[in-house]
């Protein structure tokens, strides 16, 4: 009768409609088991915790020889504690769908559900915690490095070759067995520890029946589940680019557990992939050859015409000029060209670049490579036009290409540093430098200590005094500067610094339709005033010194909701130099794009018959001209002598400023047929290398 009577009770509590908040004796017994299994679900996330960090240690131990001379205690405890952050976002996620269900079941009376997914979930996740911190080991003995898009790379590998070397070098069998064996220790471990939950604990909880207390109690649960999945309290959650906290190299690569590295290397590798989608699509079916032979318009001879390297040659015509002491090739971030158009002088926040301009040469009609920094800097650095591919994660495990600019500078005597106000970590920024052949590699953490609180890295006037520092009186260097500051959340106290503006001048507010804030543009003048201030004090310290000025890729940010192409499109690039430079009193109109950069200072600087390879042409010499005339490349946009055209917005030509527009839809469909071609040839070197199959590559 006792069970009947219980049966029935159950039934009628399933059937009939499910309430929060019932009879305090229904109540409170649903309460105490909710909250019972939140806090077994509580003890499987700090279990979880515990455990990646213990292992996070035991990496370090193992790899302790990678660690740098410099690195101490401080640095090991900042890579642990912020490895905390990432290792909650891989606990809590697996305990998502277990938390959902307890607060779903919990007032059908049907705890068990929550309970066996617990179990189950838990159970999955230290059996991959435990396989993927296993291979992970052998993968950074091998790749110096935990997993990254590679690891998806070897799928389309000789899968049995790999297969071979995974049991003989590795010893398949004894990490499969390892795996298990720990994988099955850790759940015991766990379910032990689960079984004495403290009652004390849970009278804290449950004690009180009033519904207030039990709403704010469920708030709390809910926000620390938040914050738990997002590895944050503040508005950023736990990303990637945050791995990058000390100045070690190698304990940045354990600040990330391997799950999330396994995470991150998954998105690489769909987002590499998924811009690729074979020669085709754009040669179509014209043979790779042919196409190098359309674009650079010659024919050689056969036992050279099946190699790019030959069409990527060239020669040094010379100048009777000591080389300089110092280049400085400084990619700003967001740099449009359009605060330095005359219409926009009352802002007065490109003077001190302007300047630079009027003393030097301002190529006025010129593209970036790419919408996108990394997009653009790959371009300038390996010298490969971008694709749509993001290359610095393949560029980072291959040799330097054949047009890579470290190279390029070393053989004219040049030590090549790489300076990057933010971390390393970002965009793999770090291995695709080193890879590419800089000889120095500095970034934020090895200028300033503290940058917990820094959003992109360090702000432009310390990365500059650092680069100051850093250059020596007896030496030659080429130096590359990307710099970070012009970027949201603005957050640099201008006014502080001398910004004055209040409001937008009346002569630019009455053709303004959208509203920018002033503070925004005092960043634009803060990132000129820091410039102006780095030339200088160079200048001042190192007369025999080259500057070359560019921006990365449009800002995105304008003052009108409809910017011309040009505006929308166009990045400014600057020579000046006092020795080396003659001023023009006056824009060159000379298209280019960033692949035009590396070829145009090696023209001005090198001696005669010295040999390099570039895709590019030099803006100062006026004989490399191509069939179709000037003009310059970027990823689907296009500048000739007389209009400009973003495929990406309108497939037609737009005027240029100081030009006479020519509407010429002919040479823009002939100049089509040049962009096609050239990011084709720039796809096979990056995928196919120099040599020129005779037949079409589809995948």
């Amino acid at each position: 009768p006792d069970r009947l009577a219980l049966s029935s009770f159950k039934v009628n509590m399933i059937v009939s409609k499910p309430v929060l908040f019932g009879t305090p004796s229904s109540m409170h017994g649903r309460w105490e088991n909710f909250i019972t299994e939140f806090l077994k679900q509580l003890k499987v996330y700090v279990f979880a915790i515990v455990y990646l960090g213990l292992f996070r240690i035991l990496l370090i131990f193992v790899f302790r020889s990678k660690l740098a001379n410099g690195a101490d205690i401080s640095d090991l405890l900042l890579a642990v504690a912020h490895g905390f952050r990432f290792d909650s976002t891989v606990a809590a996620y697996f305990l998502l769908i277990p938390f959902l269900a307890n607060a779903f079941f919990s007032p059908l009376h049907r705890f068990s559900i929550g309970a066996y997914l617990r179990v189950g979930f838990s159970a999955f996740m230290l059996f991959l915690l435990t396989l993927a911190s296993a291979l992970t080991i052998p993968y950074f003995k091998e790749y110096d490095s935990q997993y990254d898009y590679f690891v998806f790379e070897l799928l389309f590998d000789d899968r049995s070759a790999i297969l071979r070397t995974v049991v003989e070098e590795y010893n398949l069998f004894g990490y499969t067995a390892l795996v298990i064996g720990l994988s099955m220790l850790t759940i015991y471990i766990l379910h032990l520890w689960q079984k004495n939950l403290s009652t004390s604990v849970i009278r804290f909880f449950t004690v009180s029946r009033s519904r207030y207390s039990r709403i704010a109690i469920s708030a709390l649960i809910v926000i620390l589940t938040l914050a738990a999945v997002r590895g944050s309290f503040g508005s950023r959650p736990a990303m990637r680019k945050w791995a990058d906290v000390t100045t070690d190299v190698f304990l940045n690569k354990t600040v990330m557990n391997p799950l999330k590295h396994l995470q991150y290397a998954y998105m690489d590798f769909k987002s590499i992939n998924s811009k690729i989608t074979g020669i085709r699509n754009f040669l179509g079916n014209t043979p790779v050859k042919e196409a190098a032979e359309q674009y650079f318009a010659v024919v050689l001879p056969n036992d050279q015409g099946d190699d790019l390297t030959y069409y990527l040659q060239k020669t040094a015509a010379g100048v009777d000029v000591e080389l300089p002491d110092h280049i400085f090739l400084i990619v700003m971030e967001s740099y449009d060209s359009w605060p330095l158009m005359p219409k926009y002088n009352s802002l007065n926040i490109t003077n001190r670049v302007k300047e630079f301009g009027k003393k030097g040469i301002h190529f006025d009609h010129f593209l970036p490579a790419a919408s996108n920094t990394m997009g653009s800097l790959s371009a300038i650095v390996t010298g490969v036009p971008y694709t749509g591919v993001n290359i610095s994660r393949i560029a980072a495990r291959m040799p330097p290409f054949i047009t890579a600019a470290p190279d390029i500078f070393e053989r004219l005597g040049y030590t090549t540093r790489f300076y990057y106000g933010g971390f390393l970590s970002w965009q793999n920024i770090g291995n695709f430098s080193k890879a590419q052949g800089f000889d120095e590699i500095i970034a934020a953490p090895s200028i300033k200590t503290d940058l917990l609180d820094e959003v992109w890295g360090v702000d432009d006037t310390q990365l500059f005094r650092h680069v100051q520092t850093n250059t020596g009186e007896h030496e030659r260097t080429f130096n590359v500067i990307l710099t970070t500051t012009y970027h949201p959340p603005y957050d640099i106290d201008v006014r502080s610094l001398g910004f004055s503006m209040t409001e937008i001048p009346a002569d630019i507010s009455d053709s303004m339709d959208v509203i920018m804030p002033v503070n925004q543009l005092g960043h634009f003048w803060y990132c000129d005033q820091a410039i102006g201030e780095f030339v200088n004090a160079i200048e001042k310290d190192f007369p025999s010194s080259l500057f070359v000025l560019t921006g990365d890729h449009y800002g995105r940010r304008f003052l009108n909701s409809n910017p011309s192409v040009y505006e929308h499109t166009s990045v400014p690039f600057i020579l000046y130099s006092a020795k080396y430079v003659a001023p023009m009193g006056r824009r060159n109109l000379t298209p280019g794009t960033h692949i035009d950069i590396i070829p145009t200072i090696v023209e001005l600087i090198a001696p005669n018959g010295f040999k390099y390879h570039s895709f590019g042409r030099s803006l100062i010499d006026i004989d490399q001209t191509h069939d179709s005339g000037q003009f310059g490349i970027g990823h689907k946009t296009i500048v000739s002598e007389n209009f400009i055209a973003n495929l990406k917005i309108f497939n037609s030509p737009a005027p240029l400023p100081d030009t006479d527009f020519d509407n010429n839809r002919d040479l823009l469909y002939q100049l089509e047929q040049k962009h096609n071609q050239l990011l084709g040839l720039g796809w096979w070197l990056i995928f196919r290398g120099n040599l020129l199959e005779p037949t079409v590559f589809t995948e």
